[in-house]
């Protein structure tokens, strides 16, 4: 009987730890997801065409993308604003919203991630609830000859 009494409370302390270890790895993940939440990893890429410049400062947390894009032309029109988006397999669909002209705009951007490089992808557009949006996503060209951002180092991208 004291035997059987022992292997019980074994048994129990056994079953309390085991659920202790599962709150603690559960505390744990907590924990780390939050760390990610708050710091997503960033990366910054540019690219230099003469005099001008595109700049994106683009902050990641799983497939969440979040940043800045800035378009900074010469003698012609330029933009900076904010992206919000998804990565969907090797491709970056973004919403950039900018200051262009002192008017706010909203407009659906697109990169395709190859070789550590970004490579904008253009296609046909249309107006939908006052956002320019791709047509048809599937149907984008990425023109490795156009713009291709490539990794820097984000104190310089600021």
């Amino acid at each position: 009987m004291r035997n059987t009494f022992l292997i019980l409370l074994a048994a129990a302390g056994l079953f309390a730890s085991c659920q202790q270890n599962k709150q603690a790895k559960k505390t744990i993940d907590s924990v780390a997801e939050n760390v990610v939440k708050e710091n997503p990893q960033q990366t910054c890429y540019m690219q230099t065409m003469g005099r001008d410049t595109i700049s994106l400062v683009l902050n990641q947390v799983g497939d969440d993308l979040s940043g800045m894009l800035a378009y900074d032309n010469f003698e012609k029109d330029s933009s900076s604003g904010e992206v919000k988006g998804k990565m969907m397999g090797d491709t970056l669909v973004l919403e950039y919203t900018f200051q262009s002209e002192g008017m706010l705009s909203k407009s659906q951007v697109a990169f395709l991630r190859k070789d550590n490089r970004l490579i904008q992808g253009f296609g046909d557009i249309e107006e939908k609830d006052g956002k320019v949006m791709f047509k048809n996503l599937k149907t984008l060209k990425y023109d490795e000859q156009s713009v291709v951002l490539t990794p820097t180092d984000c104190s310089s991208s600021r």
